[in-house]
């Protein structure tokens, strides 16, 4: 059913979409479009606790109802007392962002009369959808953000802006201006004034398992795998590279550049530019930060033991940011930080950054697209990129 049909009196909308920070916020435009369309209408989204976090503070969402498979709703009878809450709310309509057999189910059990989808994949429960669409669109052809604003056309929601949108409050922003500001002497962050560090940061609680899992803690201020503190040069030679976010990690092995090309490029960034150098890192990438600080001759800030939240807020203060295909690219979208961007086996048409000062750096290989857990070139479209091609992209952003 591909064409769209007039739909009235639509007042309660589920939303679902129970995967990925990228795909939380690459949905944040449709949900904008859905708001401007239905202004009185109320817009609730089940998802994860880290797309949670991310749309904590989204002024189009009315109610967040998180979804914890691996803990609160691993049992069955927490299953079933999810989706019967779920039938209480009296949906109209429920709209699955997610193609997935689950999401699918949870539309139906949700008692819309309105449910809206894909038929594109075999998924299950997909003829239990009211509207829905049936043409696959191929790898490489379609960004995450059409592919959404696609499904709600259905009933009647126009393309919007392509803007993702991610709020921090100013208690958040002032949370890392103030660790920057105390812990590398820096008074251009955009820094009024000096606050204190609270002890216990209002801040959401939690770990994120997603290649990038940054567990609610104490930030890193130095060196973590010797003595002494980070050194950054006093000054930038080139606005653009005043501090400079990497992030070496990503959610599967197909998707990481070599740690020791991510630290030649922050050493070249240091001596060339003067540039500061922050690197994220999480709990189960302390092999990556090991390799690059051990290959730098430089030393970064190290941002590691963060909250989801906290680690917005020190991205959005970063003045250029490089990475993999991984969450912290999607947040650095959505702040619109001029971003390098490594890409390997992912359908980089669909998952890339949008926004104009914004590149994604990959090989060309015979075999894209592909499945990259049945890659038999051990990753070379990762692995072999070579650190010129990326260096060009960073100086093509000047």
């Amino acid at each position: 059913m591909e064409i769209s049909i007039k739909v009235s009196n639509i007042k309660n909308i589920l939303l679902i979409r129970a995967d990925g920070i990228g795909d939380a916020l690459n949905s944040t435009p449709t949900i904008s479009a859905l708001r401007k369309t239905y202004p009185s209408a109320k817009i609730s989204i089940i998802i994860k606790q880290f797309g949670a976090d991310i749309l904590s503070q989204n002024p189009d969402i009315d109610e967040i109802l998180i979804y914890n498979p691996s803990k609160l709703h691993k049992s069955l009878i927490n299953k079933v007392r999810f989706f019967s809450e779920l039938r209480s709310k009296n949906f109209d309509t429920a709209i699955v962002l997610q193609n997935s057999s689950l999401c699918n189910f949870m539309a139906f059990v949700s008692g819309a009369n309105i449910r809206v989808g894909r038929r594109s994949e075999p998924k299950r429960f997909s003829r239990t959808l009211t509207h829905w669409i049936s043409l696959k669109d191929p790898k490489g052809t379609k960004h995450e953000i059409d592919r959404n604003f696609d499904l709600v056309r259905l009933i009647n929601v126009e393309n919007g802006s392509r803007d993702l949108v991610l709020r921090l409050s100013d208690s958040e922003k002032a949370f890392a201006d103030d660790f920057l500001l105390r812990n590398h002497g820096s008074s251009d962050f955009r820094v009024e004034k000096s606050l204190k560090i609270p002890l216990n940061p209002p801040f959401p609680k939690g770990e994120y398992d997603m290649g990038f899992p940054f567990s609610e803690g104490e930030y890193d201020m130095g060196f973590p795998f010797s003595e002494g503190e980070s050194e950054v040069p006093l000054a930038s030679s080139h606005p653009l590279f005043h501090l400079v976010g990497i992030h070496p990690g990503g959610s599967s092995v197909d998707k990481l550049w070599l740690p020791e090309n991510f630290a030649e490029i922050a050493d070249r960034l240091i001596d060339e530019f003067k540039a500061k150098i922050m690197l994220f890192y999480g709990h189960n990438e302390d092999h990556l930060a090991k390799i690059i600080l051990s290959k730098m001759k430089n030393k970064p800030i190290l941002i590691s033991g963060v909250s989801l939240r906290q680690l917005c807020a020190f991205i959005e203060r970063c003045s250029f940011f490089i990475c993999n295909d991984s969450g912290p690219m999607h947040i650095a979208s959505a702040f619109k930080i001029p971003t390098v961007a490594i890409f390997g086996s992912t359908d980089y048409v669909r998952w890339g950054p949008q926004h104009e000062k914004a590149l994604v750096v990959r090989k060309e290989m015979d075999c894209f697209p592909c499945s990259a857990h049945k890659c038999k070139k051990n990753y070379e479209c990762t692995k072999s990129l070579p650190i010129s091609d990326v260096w060009n992209a960073i100086l093509g952003l000047i």
